[in-house]
């Protein structure tokens, strides 16, 4: 070993220890039993932190309500307890105030890097060669990737090493909230959880004995890790100009996922013409956060202005929001008036504007933080002034005066919404609401019509459970705050969720909207 690579060497193998040496701690944390004293000081932590950053806690809970719920917690911890045990205890209080942003999570197993590194060479998981949906409180099988092809799309699934799906469901609602009253949230929200809770609650396995019916027949059925297929060596005279070709696709889909985003092996940001009718595209949008929005908006609007599309699907379905700068820039793209999408946003303190700073950076970084600091903290003090009411206020994308971009659309606008469209989904559906500027299909959003608690987040690891709080500070209200109290957007032409729709290789949910354009066409 040269003495140039000696020091490297030493540096990775103490990264390694301290790796190793911190997930064996954090494991043996999640099975201790902590005191209840200190339990208690966490529910004072959370209390502390919820009063000093959270704004509007009474939005949808009395003060005096969210207290006694305080007390009572208190008053009920008498046992020790382990964090994961705390954390069903303590979730469903801070659920309580109805934001669904704000929640607190549970402590999963870690796993060294080696192991992480066997569980990827040994292939899929046995959880992962089924796709699932939930629905009517009942687990369904939606994609079969096992060796099996007799598996049915549709089959459901009774247990999973004898967990019942529907007790699970059941057992994690409480400890999380949709924004408001909404229930559609639930089951969207499930659906995308299931595999997390799942491992969190049985462990990462190498095989799993599944209890199925299909066709009121009952059987059971072991699923085992897939080992991932080798592959083969290609040799021909072109050999070359394969991997060149190759190459250059590869080069321009990397370009394409960073303008559009990828999500899911999808682009976050689609147009697709329909093959029914030329005039009518969809644009699937899977969030606001992901690929760069202004050039994927140029890009998508340019299209639907050159194939001279009269009637355009927005498909927010399963969108969990993202920037509220990403749907400003896509609400000027379908305007032709300037516009506010939000009010400034109340904040409880210009120091909770200033706090994300330190909060989201790992020790190591304080050193550069601190030098950031005093320019940071500038910004955002001055970002932060007072409204007529007296409230400390701050400004957001969506808080100034937009102009309607020069690519704006002005056709006919349908936007298909579900229990799965939440935060910035929601707001964006709030306002195309409001300017009554779309049709909307569906279910009600997940999210609120009036408004959420998001914005800028506080991320907190209790002092003692080491549970993780995830803390929002910003309560942006639509600037047409005209929606009923704790619902959230609701479909001019409700589209009933049905099993059969939801499996169906088909999107019959889209089909339906494209039926409904094609009669008013007649």
């Amino acid at each position: 070993m040269t003495k140039k690579i000696k020091p490297i060497f030493i540096v990775l193998s103490s990264l390694l220890l301290i790796h190793c040496g911190s997930v064996k701690k954090h494991n043996a944390h999640i099975d201790q039993l902590i005191r209840p004293e200190l339990l208690k000081k966490d529910v004072a932590f959370v209390k502390k932190k919820l009063a000093k950053h959270q704004p509007n806690l009474d939005w949808y809970i009395s003060k005096d309500s969210l207290d006694t719920l305080f007390e009572q917690l208190d008053n009920q911890l008498t046992q020790p307890l382990k964090p994961n045990d705390f954390f069903f205890q303590l979730s469903p209080l801070i659920s309580s105030i109805k934001q669904g942003h704000t929640r607190l999570s549970p402590l999963g197993k870690r796993i060294s890097k080696l192991e992480n590194k066997r569980y990827k060479s040994k292939g899929l998981g046995p959880l992962s060669q089924f796709e699932v949906v939930f629905f009517n409180d009942s687990l369904y099988i939606s994609k079969n990737e096992t060796p099996d092809s007799t598996i049915q799309i549709g089959t459901q699934i009774l247990k999973i090493d004898n967990l019942c799906p529907t007790a699970l469901f059941k057992k994690f609602k409480k400890t999380v909230s949709s924004d408001g009253y909404n229930e559609t949230y639930y089951r969207h929200w499930f659906n995308r959880s299931f595999n997390a809770y799942f491992t969190l609650t049985n462990g990462v396995k190498d095989s799993l004995n599944f209890t199925l019916k299909s066709n009121d027949s009952i059987f059971n059925f072991t699923t085992f890790r897939l080992e991932k297929e080798k592959k083969k060596k290609v040799e021909n005279e072109s050999i070359v100009v394969e991997k060149s070709k190759e190459k250059e696709e590869k080069l321009s889909l990397r370009k394409k996922k960073k303008i559009f985003g990828w999500v899911n092996n999808q682009f976050a940001k689609e147009l697709i013409i329909s093959k029914v009718d030329s005039t009518i595209a969809i644009l699937n949008l899977k969030n606001f956060s992901s690929g760069n929005h202004k050039k994927a908006y140029a890009l998508i609007f340019e299209e639907i202005k050159k194939k001279n599309i009269k009637h355009l699907i927005i498909d927010l379905r399963n969108n969990p929001g993202g920037k509220i700068a990403d749907n400003v820039h896509l609400y000027s793209c379908l305007t032709d008036k300037p516009f506010i999408m939000n009010k400034k946003s109340v904040v409880n303190s210009k120091a909770s504007t200033i706090a994300p700073l330190f909060n989201h950076s790992p020790i190591w970084m304080y050193p550069l933080t601190a030098v950031a600091f005093p320019f940071f903290a500038t910004f955002q003090w001055l970002g932060t002034t007072k409204n007529e009411k007296g409230q400390l206020v701050y400004h957001t994308a969506g808080s100034r005066l937009k102009q309607p971009n020069p690519l704006a659309y002005n056709g006919q606008i349908y936007v298909l919404i579900n229990g799965g469209s939440f935060s910035a989904a929601s707001i964006f559906s709030a306002k195309l609401k409001a300017d009554k500027r779309a049709v909307f299909f569906g279910e009600e959003t997940g999210g609120a019509y009036n408004g959420t608690v998001a914005g800028l987040k506080l991320n907190y690891k209790l002092p003692y459970s080491k549970l993780n709080l995830n803390l929002w500070i910003m309560d942006i209200r639509m600037f047409d705050e005209n929606g009923e109290h704790g619902k959230g957007v609701m479909p001019d032409l409700p589209i009933k969720p049905e099993l059969h729709k939801i499996l169906s290789p088909e999107d019959e949910e889209i089909d339906e909207i494209i039926a409904f354009i094609m009669s008013k066409k007649k």
